[in-house]
C-alpha cells in the first residue's frame, strides 16, 4: 500500500512546536514525527517511509502503521487502499414538522452556505424561521429569496442569542425545534437523522448532532458541551479526530445550542431560554434545568453539522465577551446548583477570577482587569432575580447534582492555546490507541 500526502497542507516549525497548516488557514499541531511521516509519504509504502525517517526517530512498525491509518482518517494522507462500503439504514424523510430557528446578526456571508444546505435536506416537513437581530446587511432579503414561505422576525436591535431564539420558538409550530447557528452547514440527511434518533428516545429534552470543525472537517467541534468546576464551560471532545470512538455515547451533560433539536414537550415543561445570559451558558442553563426534571439530552452520531467555530462572535469586543462568560458562569451556578455543589464551584470561580484580575494588573492589561470588576457587578446586581428563579427551580428538582454530573466528559479538550487540534505521537499513544479494534475502547 502506498501513501500520498495531502498537498493542501504545508509544514510549519514554530519554535518547539510543529504544525501542518492547510491552505484555508487552519492548522493542526503535530510534532517532528508526524511532520516527517507527512513529508516522506509521497507515493511510498510504510516500509519506505520508515526507511526515509532512518535513525532520526525510532518507531515500531505497529505504531507507524497505526499513525498512517490515523493520518489517512485525518485527511493528511491518502492511500491506494479501497475502503469497504458501508450500508447504513436510511432515515425516514417524512414525519412530524421540524421548525428550524436561525438567529442572525449581519450574517449574510454565513447564510450563503447554511441556507443551501437547509434547502438540500431530504426531510420534507421543515418550517424555516429567521430571527434577525437588527442586521445592516442583506441577510433578511437573502433568506426570503431562498425561502419565500419562511417566517422572518425582524428586530431593530440585537437582543442576544437567547432572546432571539425565544422569539423564534414562539413562532414555531413544529413538534421539534431545531436551533441552528447561522455559521453552520448541515449534511443533507441531518434533520432526518435527528428525527429518526429522537423517535427512539424516552424522556427526551433535546438531541444533539455530531458537530465538526468547518475548516478541518475530520476533527470534532462538539458532542454537546459541559460546565466545569474549574475553568470555563466548553464543547465536549473538541479537537479530537473522529474515528467513531464516541458514537456509543447516548447522553451528554448539556446541549450546544449552536445546533440542537429540542422537543416541544420539553419546552412546555422546562420553559424558554433565560434571556439574561444574552450569549454563553444559556444552553447549559436550559439543559441543566431539563435534566433536573428527569429529562435527557441525547446524541445522534449520524446527524452531522459543520461549524465555523466562534465565527459569529468575532465581531464582539473581547472585553464584552469575557464579561459575559465570567458573570454567566456565576449566574448558572447560583441559579441551578444545590448549595453544596454551588459552594465547591464558587471556591474555584472566586480564586480564578482574583488570579485573573491580579494577572491583568501585573501585565498592565487594565481593560481586562476592569472587565472582571464589571462582570462581578453585573452578577451581583442580578442576584435578587436569580434567587427568585432559583427557588422555583430547586422546588421542582427531581434529580440531584451528583447524578447529573456523572455525565461530565471523560476526556479533556484536545486543542492548543491557539485553537489548533493536537495530533502527535504522544496523543496517538496516550489516546487514539485505546480507540482502535483490539484495545480497550472508550465507553
Amino acid at each position: 500500500m502506498k501513501y500520498q500526502h495531502n498537498k493542501s497542507y504545508k509544514t510549519v516549525n514554530s519554535g518547539p512546536a510543529y504544525y501542518l497548516k492547510h491552505e484555508n488557514g487552519a492548522s493542526i499541531r503535530t510534532d517532528r514525527f508526524i511532520n516527517m511521516v507527512w513529508q516522506k509519504a509521497n507515493g511510498r509504502t510504510a516500509q519506505e517511509i520508515k526507511k526515509g525517517i532512518g535513525d532520526r526517530i525510532h518507531i515500531s512498525d505497529w505504531i507507524l502503521d497505526v499513525s498512517l491509518k490515523l493520518m489517512v482518517a485525518a485527511d493528511l494522507l491518502s492511500s491506494d487502499e479501497k475502503e469497504p462500503s458501508q450500508s447504513l439504514p436510511t432515515p425516514p424523510t417524512e414525519g412530524p414538522v421540524v421548525s428550524v430557528v436561525i438567529v442572525n446578526k449581519d450574517g449574510e456571508r454565513h447564510l450563503e452556505t447554511l441556507l443551501p444546505s437547509l434547502k438540500a435536506q431530504n426531510y420534507k416537513q421543515i418550517e424555516k424561521i429567521l430571527v434577525d437581530n437588527g442586521s445592516k446587511d442583506n441577510s433578511v432579503a437573502f433568506f426570503k429569496s431562498h425561502f419565500p414561505g419562511g417566517k422572518v422576525v425582524e428586530l431593530s436591535k440585537n437582543i442576544g442569542f437567547a432572546g432571539g431564539n425565544n422569539l423564534g420558538i414562539e413562532q414555531a409550530t413544529g413538534k421539534y425545534i431545531f436551533l441552528l447557528n447561522n455559521d453552520t452547514r448541515i449534511a443533507d440527511d441531518c434533520v432526518s437523522q435527528l428525527v429518526a434518533a429522537a423517535g427512539e428516545k424516552s424522556e427526551l429534552a433535546a438531541i444533539v448532532p455530531k458537530m465538526f470543525q468547518w475548516q478541518l472537517p475530520k476533527f470534532l467541534n462538539a458532542i454537546g458541551n459541559s460546565v466545569q468546576a474549574r475553568g470555563w464551560g466548553g464543547d465536549n471532545y473538541i479537537g479530537y479526530l473522529d474515528i467513531g470512538q464516541f458514537d456509543q455515547i447516548e447522553e451528554v451533560f448539556s446541549a450546544c445550542f449552536g445546533a440542537v433539536m429540542i422537543s416541544r414537550d420539553a419546552l412546555d415543561a422546562v420553559g424558554l431560554l433565560d434571556p439574561k445570559y444574552l450569549f454563553y451558558y444559556e444552553d447549559s442553563d436550559w439543559s441543566y434545568r431539563a435534566r433536573q426534571l428527569g429529562l435527557k439530552i441525547y446524541f445522534a452520531p449520524r446527524a452531522v453539522v459543520y461549524h465555523k467555530f466562534n465565527a459569529s462572535m468575532k465581531k464582539l469586543k473581547a472585553t464584552f465577551k469575557w464579561k459575559l462568560v465570567i458573570s454567566n458562569r456565576l449566574r448558572f451556578a447560583l441559579k441551578n446548583l444545590s448549595w453544596g455543589t454551588w459552594l465547591n464551584f464558587m471556591r474555584n470561580y472566586v480564586k480564578e477570577d482574583i488570579f485573573g484580575f491580579l494577572r491583568s494588573i501585573k501585565h498592565r492589561e487594565f481593560g481586562m482587569a476592569l472587565t472582571y470588576v464589571r462582570a462581578w457587578v453585573r452578577f451581583l446586581v442580578s442576584v435578587p432575580g436569580i434567587m427568585v428563579a432559583r427557588r422555583k427551580i430547586q422546588k421542582q428538582r427531581l434529580v440531584k447534582d451528583a447524578q447529573l454530573f456523572k455525565l461530565w466528559p471523560e476526556l479533556p479538550p484536545l486543542m492548543d492555546s491557539g485553537g489548533s487540534p493536537i495530533f502527535d505521537l504522544a496523543t496517538i499513544r496516550r489516546i487514539y490507541l485505546h480507540f482502535l479494534p483490539g484495545t480497550k475502547r472508550f465507553r
